[in-house]
């Protein structure tokens, strides 16, 4: 018997009695097989030895009685009695299928029961039900089940207790990374100040040679341990998630001309050969340049430290492209000493050096190719080695980068057009009236110096007050708005402005050093239109002005002759290179914000001088007397100012005394970046008097 549709035939012709006392004979002897006879009142007329052994009742028990009374549960007793009795009087058939029933003592039993019905000797009707027990497979089945079900249960649980231990680890290291960072924080600050002084005591001509040569060494050893920090402090940024990057457009000239500022002159020391294939790459890229500009700038250090004779080569190519963005993989290869191809496993592993003996031999935290795998991540792509002993190596990373978000034909072309910026500006837009917001005295004449040369008219507002009063009163096509600004910055200004109907449309573009990625979604959002990031570059600055100048309706533009300011005024260019003896002063980079004119850049250090001779004393007692905000009013000023004019070592300070200031630290932990600024502008201010 088997199957769903499993019936017996037998032959109904109520004449066939012998094939019925056959079919009887035959069920005695089955023992696997319960069958069971009825007569149309479900009266038991046949009940066979395996029915005895699955049941409990003797057929002398169970002959005249009742199916119901036998062994059917209470619960289907209703439904059992008319289902038989519709199917003797004509009915459909009952069906074949598992059934619940019940033993003599009550019991339970499982069963697949299969019907037939046929007529007897006398002519009436005849129900034989054939059951066989499942009992002992439902058993195991509902063992397995049990063991399914635990399993399933201690899956969950292990898995639970894995994502709880993985939560838990990601949280140590986290935490692990933060300590790090911070603690290179707090090495890093003495630092400063240790390389100050000892960059003093070199400088200072009363030493004997023997104490510059000793304090050589220290100002070498400091720089070597400070460099470890920052690369402890970029990994820790990393790992704790606290790394962002800050995409923007960039163009690939300045990214290479910019390492081969790093490099070239390492190169030329270890007399090596330097090649760069990059041409396949577009002219203008975005996404983040510092961050890119890093991981390649790893990757040739470590070529050029390891190799003693040959070359260098840099190799870009595009691996994929769509119409957003391209996956770029940058190759540099070199014919150093190379790596064993066991060592490469372990290349991108945190503080870990491929030979101890090497790394004695060559000074490195193991850190630089880590960040450099951190980062490509970050971009989207990732690292790899191939190398040799003796034959050199070449080290990879892919990267995705977006391809130039300007939508006019100005943005999409390479940096070359941004001169073009300046001529159109000069043909079509001359008289045109920018307001432009600014409490920075060195930078409002910087940035009007740069305006009035392409022929804009210029009005200046010191405060985001001052800015809101002079657009109600005068009509303006264009606002350069700075954002930190005292009492009212530029982005509540902004908004302000936007509350008007007529400012609705006009373009507000902020103008400030935050350049984050998502402080320039938050300024999108605020109202407005654009950024363009301090210390000013000029052509970026009239690229970004004629895209927006160019999308105002004609009708609205108000030109007009303008005659800029021509006269040199005073400067000196033996200022200019008493300047380039300082350290801390890139004064290409002054130079190149004021398109290389030597006696603006004189006249704006005098102005500088002027304004900005008190402000790290200022500084010292605001700190000391706690005003924490008004000494980051200043910090900032001077930020700002410094940045513009190329002086670095100023500007580094004051970022590391904003941090602290930010950070709430101590005033004691604030003096080191004070006393680093101090010495800068003391040398600063004596080149700028001595002219």
């Amino acid at each position: 018997m088997n199957g769903n549709s499993t019936q017996i035939r037998l032959n109904q012709h109520a004449d066939d009695w012998h094939t019925e006392t056959r079919f009887h004979a035959l069920f005695e002897h089955i023992q696997a097989i319960s069958v069971q006879g009825y007569d149309r009142y479900r009266r038991v007329i046949y009940w066979n030895p395996a029915s005895t052994a699955l049941y409990g009742y003797r057929a002398e028990e169970a002959l005249g009685r009742q199916l119901e009374e036998l062994i059917i549960p209470e619960a289907m007793r209703e439904s059992m009695i008319a289902a038989v009795d519709s199917w003797v009087n004509g009915g459909e058939q009952i069906s074949a299928g598992e059934l619940t029933l019940k033993r003599a003592d009550g019991s339970p039993v499982h069963v697949f029961s299969s019907h037939v019905m046929l007529r007897g000797p006398d002519g009436q009707s005849q129900m034989y039900c054939v059951d066989v027990d499942l009992t002992e497979r439902k058993r195991i089945q509902e063992e397995l089940e049990g063991y399914r079900s635990h399993l399933e249960e201690l899956v969950a649980e292990r898995t639970a207790q894995l994502s709880e231990a993985r939560a838990q680890a990601e949280t140590a290291n986290q935490a692990k990374s933060a300590f790090l960072a911070n603690m290179s924080h707090e090495i890093r600050t003495p630092l400063n100040a240790i390389l100050g002084l000892t960059y003093l005591l070199i400088r200072d001509q009363s030493s004997s040679e023997r104490s510059r040569d000793i304090l050589t060494k220290i100002e070498h050893s400091a720089n070597h341990l400070l460099s470890i920090i920052n690369d402890i402090l970029d990994v820790s940024k990393i790992e704790a998630g606290k790394f962002t990057l800050h995409t923007q457009d960039f163009s690939t000239k300045d990214l290479f001309e910019q390492l081969d500022s790093l490099v070239l002159g390492q190169v030329a020391a270890k007399r090596l050969r330097f090649i760069r294939c990059i041409d396949a790459l577009p002219p203008l890229l975005h996404g983040d340049q510092a961050c890119l500009r890093q991981a390649l700038l790893n990757y040739l250090s470590n070529a050029i430290k390891f190799t003693k004779a040959g070359e260098i080569k840099l190799v870009a190519e595009i691996l994929d492209e769509t119409a957003t963005d391209l996956l770029v993989r940058f190759d540099v290869y070199d014919t150093g000493i190379g790596i064993a191809p066991a060592d490469l496993a372990q290349l991108f592993r945190p503080f870990s050096q491929v030979d101890n003996s090497v790394a004695r031999r060559f000074e490195g935290t193991g850190l630089g190719l880590v960040i450099t795998h951190r980062l490509a991540q970050l971009m989207g792509g990732e690292t790899g080695a191939e190398s040799q002993v003796g034959q050199g190596s070449r080290f990879w990373i892919t990267v995705r980068l977006g391809k130039s978000l300007g939508s006019d034909e100005l943005a999409v072309n390479s940096v070359a057009r941004e001169a073009e910026a300046e001529l159109r500006l000069r043909e079509g837009f001359t008289g045109t009236r920018i307001l432009v917001v600014e409490d920075n005295e060195i930078n409002q004449e910087v940035i009007c110096n740069l305006l009035e040369i392409v022929g804009l008219r210029v009005d200046l507002a010191s405060s985001g007050e001052q800015a809101i009063e002079m657009a109600c009163r005068d009509r303006y096509d264009l606002i350069l708005m700075d954002i930190q600004m005292p009492e009212l910055d530029g982005v509540q200004a902004t908004r302000r402005l936007r509350e008007r109907v007529d400012w609705l449309s006009c373009p507000i573009l902020a103008m400030t050093a935050n350049v984050f990625e998502d402080e320039r979604r938050r300024y999108l959002r605020e109202g407005l239109d654009d950024h363009i990031p301090k210390p000013v570059d000029p052509p970026h600055l009239y690229a970004v002005l004629l895209k927006w100048l160019a999308r105002r309706p004609p009708a609205e533009i108000q030109t007009g002759s303008v005659k800029p300011d021509e006269s040199p005024g005073p400067g000196s260019s033996s200022l200019v290179e008493r300047l380039r003896g300082l350290a801390g002063v890139d004064v290409d980079f002054g130079l190149k914000l004021l398109r290389g004119e030597a006696s603006f850049y004189a006249r704006i250090l005098g102005k500088y001088a002027l304004n900005h001779a008190d402000d790290v004393q200022r500084l010292r007692a605001l700190v000391m007397a706690g005003d924490y905000e008004g000494a980051y009013r200043v910090a900032h000023t001077l930020k700002g100012a410094s940045g513009t004019l190329g002086l670095m070592r100023i500007q580094s300070s004051m970022v590391e005394l904003i941090k602290g200031i930010h950070a709430d630290c101590p005033a004691s932990e604030l003096e080191p970046a004070i006393i680093e600024a101090e010495l800068a502008q003391r040398e600063l201010l004596r080149a700028i008097a001595d002219d």
